[in-house]
């Protein structure tokens, strides 16, 4: 309806001069405001004027009759939404059909009933009006959809930059915290720190709380699918819940299902993160008594189902209906006296289903609770060995050998932090502040390793990784490690394409960045030949490239390669045979970098151990990769199964 008008315009076109005069009559006289044309031409040209509210529009018309003129006014920008009634004295069917489908709101035959013509207008105009009202709706929503989504977007990227700009100064605090517990302290001193660095443990865990229900809300979450052990993933959260509950009085037991695969395949992290959740809140809520775990397993629906029972204050029937709702406490007084944020149990809630599984409880006050939840894990075919690939033991921590590691981060503290760290394993280092510092040192001088942060001045990790990479090796050739502190897993995906070896997460362990540093460098080394110690395959990057680009496109990257390495290797043969160092240390540089980035390991490190012709165990290195070639081939070959024999791992 117009604006400026106090009652709804109908524009009637007829060429008939009586039959306009006399439906504009009978449409003034029922509170209509009218506008006349006697033709098609005329109709057109007054609607670009302005557009009426409802066209009263005969059919048979000189020049363009009222199917054509329909026909164009839809066209136009502003008339696809016009109430048009046509006026017509063909009552045929076909006449009928052409006009809605030009169309036409409704019609109207002559000779016209003057009461239905004004009631037909006023019912066109009431549904135009409810249609309208419709579209602004939709609009609405759609536009409230676009913000939304920009609103999701910015949450996303305010959690991508607050996780950074939290997580970097926690890596300062801890890092600092646990070297001063090192040190030679008075008891007194020694309980304040170590009173401080629970705190940060503490804070941690709310901010990680906090980043999990954010990456879930923003639909970021990701869930792996890789090969782990479930003895492994127990013994873990038992061990860090061993002085909590010991302290408290408290039996931890556990009862293991002997249907159990050795191996599952799913996403281990997040399971860990469930059960010790649980735990967690077991000995938190439990005075006397014991925690029990059970664990069980149904391989015909290849589930996976834990228990956690405790013997503690138990729980309200009316609060265990929404105990899985964020911010959900018993009470007050448990608010006050247990704190937390009570984003836990919505956290694995929504982590159990998107494993596939679910969560519940059964509890009765003052008697105990029993939490459990469910994942499906079907079965894995790789070798257990393989699967505790990022295991941190005082063992593997400690057998790397000396290294010369350049460390590019742009934070004093943390250069303090992990030059302390780095030092006292009996590493040299030198350090740069930025990226563009640690591509000239990369340029001047061969490092055993690099330690990356991310985000830096100057020029960022993944842009300083990428150009060094491409400098001629063998500066080219250092593992490159990122420290990030982005909690994202998709960036940490980035950071492995862009040509880094293993990232760390911060704020790190020391434990954490050692046995980062082990598992890189124990590849590159050169002090030993036992390439049998080496899996075939890094389990991390063939998941993730296959998550990335598909199964199929994977099965024909691993095919190509499968091609090309058998060329590589004549071709190495004939330079060894030769002497052709040139050609040999180009050969073993492509095999190098091919091998590493679609993570077939084994060949990788030989290939890498062959990049530097100054060792004597040449001879036994171009055995070795014949010997991993033909592994490699074999394995390659189960793909086709959906499993891969990765072969051992070096332990």
């Amino acid at each position: 309806m117009n604006d400026d008008q106090e009652s709804p315009c109908v524009l009637v076109v007829d060429d008939d001069d009586g039959q306009r005069l006399l439906a504009s009559v009978a449409l003034m006289q029922a509170g209509f405001s009218v506008r006349e044309v006697a033709n098609g031409e005329q109709a057109l040209s007054r609607c670009e004027e302005k557009w009426p509210d409802i066209v009263l529009l005969d059919v048979v018309m000189p020049g363009l009759d009222g199917f054509t003129v329909c026909e164009m006014l839809r066209q136009r920008p502003g008339g696809a939404h016009l109430p048009i009634l046509m006026v017509t004295g063909l009552d045929d069917l076909d006449s009928i059909e052409r006009a809605y489908r030009v169309g036409a709101t409704d019609f109207i035959t002559k000779p016209i009933q003057w009461l239905i013509l004004h009631q037909r207008v006023r019912y066109i105009l009431r549904a135009s009006q409810a249609f309208q009202a419709l579209r602004d709706r939709e609009q609405a929503l759609i536009q409230a959809k676009r913000q939304a989504e920009q609103a999701s977007q910015a949450k996303s990227d305010f959690l991508s930059m607050m996780s950074h700009e939290l997580r970097s100064p926690m890596t300062g605090i801890l890092g600092a915290l646990s070297l001063l517990l090192q040190t030679p302290l008075e008891a007194e001193q020694g309980q304040y720190a170590q009173i401080a660095h629970d705190s940060a443990r503490s804070l941690l865990a709310i901010l990680n709380d906090i980043l999990d229900m954010a990456k879930l809300e923003a639909g970021r979450m990701t869930i792996e699918d890789r090969s782990f052990a479930i003895d492994q993933v127990i013994d873990e959260v038992i061990q860090l819940m061993a002085t909590p509950a010991t302290g408290k009085g408290l039996r931890l037991v556990v009862n293991r299902d002997r249907a159990i695969p050795c191996d599952l395949r799913g996403d281990a992290v997040r399971i860990r993160q469930i059960l010790l959740n649980l735990v967690s809140n077991a000995v938190k809520f439990t005075h006397s008594g014991a925690i029990t775990v059970d664990v069980a397993y149904a391989p015909e629906a290849a589930g996976l189902k834990i228990a956690v029972t405790d013997t503690g204050i138990g729980i309200p029937p009316d609060v265990q209906q929404r105990l899985f709702t964020r911010f959900t406490q018993a009470d007050s007084s448990i608010s006050r006296n247990y704190g937390g944020t009570g984003l836990g149990l919505a956290i694995c809630k929504q982590l159990c289903e998107l494993m596939g599984g679910d969560i519940g409880l059964h509890s009765t006050p003052g008697e105990g609770s029993t939490f459990w939840f469910t994942t499906h894990c079907p079965p894995s075919a790789i070798d257990q060995a393989n699967a505790g690939i990022g295991a941190v033991t005082p063992t593997n921590v400690a057998m790397t050998r000396p290294l010369h590691i350049l460390l590019a981060e742009d934070s004093p503290i943390n250069q303090i932090i992990i030059k302390a760290i780095l030092i006292k394993a009996g590493h040299t280092l030198e350090i740069v502040n930025n990226g563009r510092e640690a591509v000239d040192a990369a340029a001047r001088a061969d490092f055993d390793l690099i330690l990356m942060d991310v985000q830096m001045p100057e020029m960022n990790g993944v842009s300083a990784t990428q150009a060094i990479r491409a400098l001629p090796p063998p500066h080219s050739m250092a593992p490159i490690i990122a420290l990030t502190a982005n909690a994202m897993r998709e960036q940490q995906g980035q950071y492995l394409a862009a040509g880094m070896d293993d990232y760390v997460s911060k704020p790190f362990t020391e434990a954490a960045l050692l046995s980062a540093i082990t598992r890189v460098a124990r590849e590159e080394s050169t002090e030993s030949a036992q390439w049998e110690a080496i899996s075939l395959f890094d389990e991390v990057q063939i998941d993730g490239i296959r998550a990335s680009v598909g199964e199929e496109a994977f099965r024909r990257l691993l095919e190509e390669f499968v091609n090309a390495i058998a060329a590589n290797i004549d071709q190495l043969q004939h330079a060894w045979r030769d002497a052709d160092t040139d050609q040999i240390s180009k050969i073993t540089h492509r095999l190098k970098g091919e091998a590493g980035t679609l993570g077939i390991k084994r060949i990788a490190a030989i290939a890498g151990f062959l990049n530097t012709p100054e060792s004597a165990d040449m001879d036994q290195a171009v055995q070795a990769l014949e010997q991993a070639y033909q592994e490699t081939v074999a394995a390659i070959s189960a793909i086709g199964s959906g499993n891969l024999s990765t072969g051992t791992t070096d332990s």
